[in-house]
C-alpha cells in the first residue's frame, strides 16, 4: 500500500507516525540484516544511530563490510520505484525552505515540519533520513561560523552569508546589544538586497550563523559579547540585573539568574555575591544590595558618598538636600545618613547650619 504523509496546509508539517511509516514501508522490501544496519546508522528504531564499528561489533563484521551494506541499501532505494513514497514528504520540506528564503539551519526547519512531533528524537531523524536520502536537497555543514543548514539550491547559501556579514558590520559599529526590530531596520536600509525578504526570512538567515545570536531575552549581538553570550555568572549577573532596571538583593539577582534561561548551569547565591562583589560593574548599595556602576552608582560606604557630594559641591549643602542626594546612591536610612554627618571629624556647620567639609 503506497501511504502517504500528510501535511497541513502551508506549514508543511509532518506527522512523524506516518512519516515513520512510509520510511519502514520502504525498507521492507530489503533483506532483514541490510534494513536493520540503516535504521542502526540512522538511529530510525529510537535509539540514537550506531558507528560503523559498533555495527560491525554486533554482526561479526568489519566497519568497511557496513559501509559498503549501507551505501548498496540507499543506492538500491534511491532507484526503487517505490522512492516516489517519499514525494508528498518532500513537497512539505521543499515548500518550508521557500517559506524561509529557501534555506534553514537544521533546527528551525525540524521543528517547523515536525511542530508538536519536534521533540521526539526518532521523528527528527526519520525526517533527516529523507533529508540525505532524497536528491532535492543540499545540506551545508556545521563548523566554527555556521550551523548546518538545508536549501533547496546551493545559491541561497551566498545571500544568506551576505545578509549575516551585513548584520555582523551593523553589531560591530553599534556596540551594544539591540532588539530585532532595530536590526532588521538598519539591515533593511544597508546596501543589501532585501527587497524580497521579509522579517522571518531575515531571522531564519540569522539563524544559521553561530556569530550573529539572540540572548533568552531576544537582544541580539555578536556572540563574544558577554551579554548576548554569558561566560559565567558574574554575565548572567549583569544581565538580569540591567533587565530588571534597579538594585536588587544579590539573593533576588541569584533567583533571576536561575529563571532566565542563560544557562542550565544552576547559580548559587554565595557565588552570585563573591562575583558581584569582585566586578566592578556593580556597586554594593544597600545591605547585601547591588546596583550597576553605568547607572550613576558610585563605590564607597555612606560617609565616602557624602564627602564626595560635597567635594563636588564645593559649596556647604543643606542637611535635608545632602540627605536626598545620599538615598539616590544608597539603600539605606534617612538616619543612617544623619547619623553619618555627626563624624565631626569630617564635617561641619556654617552659620546658616549647612554641612561642608572641614
Amino acid at each position: 500500500m503506497n501511504k502517504r504523509v500528510k501535511t497541513t496546509e502551508n506549514r508543511g508539517k509532518i506527522q512523524g507516525a506516518e512519516l515513520s511509516a512510509v520510511v519502514f514501508d520502504l525498507l521492507a522490501s530489503f533483506p532483514e540484516k541490510n534494513q536493520d544496519i540503516v535504521k542502526r546508522r540512522f538511529g530510525l528504531s529510537g535509539e540514537e544511530g550506531q558507528t560503523l564499528e559498533a555495527i560491525g561489533k554486533y554482526y561479526g563484521i568489519t566497519r568497511e563490510r557496513v559501509r559498503q551494506i549501507e551505501a548498496a541499501t540507499l543506492k538500491s532505494l534511491k532507484e526503487n520505484p517505490e522512492i516516489k513514497k517519499i514525494e508528498p514528504i518532500e513537497t512539505a520540506i521543499a515548500g518550508t525552505l521557500s517559506s524561509l528564503g529557501g534555506i534553514a539551519p537544521e533546527e528551525s526547519l525540524l521543528r517547523r515540519l515536525l511542530c508538536d512531533d519536534f521533540n521526539n528524537p526518532t521523528y527528527r531523524r526519520l525526517v533527516l533520513f529523507i533529508l540525505n536520502l532524497s536528491d532535492k536537497f543540499f545540506d551545508f555543514s556545521e563548523n566554527s561560523e555556521y550551523n548546518r543548514a538545508w536549501t533547496i539550491k546551493r545559491g541561497f547559501f551566498k545571500r544568506t552569508n551576505e545578509i549575516i556579514e551585513t548584520a555582523k558590520e551593523i553589531l560591530r559599529k553599534v556596540g551594544e546589544p539591540v532588539t530585532f526590530d532595530s536590526l532588521y531596520q538598519k539591515i533593511d536600509s544597508a546596501p543589501v538586497e532585501t527587497s524580497d525578504l521579509d522579517r522571518e526570512i531575515i531571522e531564519n538567515y540569522l539563524g544559521i550563523s553561530k556569530k550573529v545570536i539572540s540572548n533568552p531575552y531576544q537582544d541580539w549581538g555578536l556572540a563574544g559579547w558577554g551579554e548576548i553570550n554569558p561566560r559565567g555568572v558574574k554575565d548572567r549577573a549583569y544581565i538580569v540585573l540591567k533587565k530588571d532596571g534597579k538594585p536588587l538583593h544579590f539573593q533576588q539577582i541569584t533567583d533571576l539568574i536561575n529563571k532566565s534561561q542563560l544557562s542550565q548551569k544552576k547559580a548559587h547565591a554565595p557565588t552570585v555575591h563573591n562575583e558581584l562583589i569582585k566586578d566592578p560593574r556593580f556597586v554594593l548599595v544597600g545591605r547585601g544590595i547591588y546596583g550597576l556602576r553605568e547607572w550613576g552608582y558610585k563605590q564607597g560606604t555612606v560617609k565616602e558618598i557624602i564627602v564626595d557630594i560635597l567635594k563636588k559641591a564645593k559649596k556647604p549643602v543643606s542637611r535635608e538636600k545632602l540627605v536626598d542626594l545620599v538615598l539616590k546612591q544608597r539603600i539605606v536610612r534617612r538616619s543612617t545618613v544623619l547619623l553619618n554627618l555627626q563624624d565631626s571629624s569630617l564635617f561641619a556647620r556654617d552659620e546658616k547650619g549647612e554641612v561642608e567639609l572641614k
